[in-house]
């Protein structure tokens, strides 16, 4: 995925399931070249299910809605 930009202060990534229920919250700083490493875990660690979700990306204001498909 990309933004189309460096943001300057990090990123804020939420996924929600299809039913709207928050799942997952991290902050990342930005790393060098913008490039942002993700693990898909909860806080418990454990890793999200196979499904659909949705993916809010918020940097610098700005914010992304994206549809995240998990499979394994």
């Amino acid at each position: 995925m990309s933004l189309g930009f460096v943001p300057a202060t990090g990123v804020t990534l939420k996924i929600y399931t299809t039913a709207f229920r928050l799942v997952l919250t991290k902050t990342y700083p930005v790393g060098s070249g913008g490039v942002i490493s993700v693990a898909l875990v909860n806080s418990q660690g454990t890793a999200l299910a196979n499904g659909l979700y949705y993916l809010v990306v918020s940097a610098d204001g700005k914010q992304w809605i994206l549809k995240l498909m998990v499979t394994r």
